[in-house]
């Protein structure tokens, strides 16, 4: 089966491109797979259901600023599956021989260790923590996304750890591995807000997309192929965004 995969293109910063997909253009594929950090949660169904093959949509942190959190995602991820548009909100979409297991995912803050310091810096220096709230109206916290991080977990877990004849894809906006991460800057705290180290849990997939990470990366560990294609934003584009990767598995 193929896939075109993308992420962070966001629509929602974009001022001067009229162009309804953006930098992004049609391959031959059978889905198209975005990771996250598109549009608006309201608009991304709208605008791919014009896309020419079925699209399968993880959220991004992004995604939902600025908005009433929870009702947000149950909305979009209440729209009927098997069309040509499925937001994978803790959900599983199989194509024969082929499943695709998505989540937002999140972070446990826990990379490169002192979670708490990581969390600190997060709550007083991410935007996250500044333009998401939740149904009360109370910006979300750290702790809040850490405690989303650790149930999608164990549920990522339950489905890969369920018995398929067949391959296997994972797609999550947040990085499963540090590998993901741009070495140019060396280790910084905040890289704990940007992956998790799910390497226990990788060598039961076959492909692992995710986003959220402005630079691109494909890299194997153990038998499983982790991409990132990110677009990055109108300002601060990335130069090596594949408009038309697709990618066999």
């Amino acid at each position: 089966m193929r896939f075109q995969i993308a992420s962070d293109l966001h629509f929602e910063s974009m001022k001067n491109d009229e162009r309804p997909f953006g930098p992004l253009l049609s391959a031959p594929s059978d889905a198209l797979i975005l990771a996250g950090d598109i549009d608006r949660i309201d608009r991304v169904r709208e605008r791919f259901l014009a896309w020419p093959t079925p699209a399968l949509y993880v959220r991004g942190n992004h995604d939902s600023y600025f908005t009433a959190y929870e009702p947000a995602i149950r909305e979009v991820a209440g729209f009927p599956s098997g069309g040509r548009f499925q937001m994978l909100e803790r959900k599983v979409s199989r194509f024969d021989s082929v499943r695709v297991i998505g989540c937002c995912l999140w972070t446990d803050f826990a990379l490169l260790g002192r979670k708490e310091d990581a969390m600190f810096l997060a709550q007083y220096a991410g935007a996250d923590y500044r333009c998401l709230r939740r149904a009360d109206g109370k910006l979300l916290t750290p702790a809040d996304t850490c405690l989303e991080h650790r149930l999608t977990v164990e549920w990522l877990a339950r489905q890969l750890k369920s018995p398929f004849d067949g391959r296997t894809v994972v797609v999550t906006h947040h990085a499963p591995h540090i590998r993901s991460l741009d070495r140019r800057f060396g280790r910084q705290r905040f890289d704990s807000a940007f992956a998790s180290d799910l390497s226990a849990l990788m060598k039961h997939a076959h492909l692992w997309v995710h986003g959220h990470v402005h630079h691109s990366c494909d890299y194997k560990l153990r038998r499983c192929r982790v991409v990132c294609n990110p677009a990055g934003t109108e300002r601060h584009p990335n130069p090596d965004f594949s408009p038309v990767l697709v990618i066999d598995i």
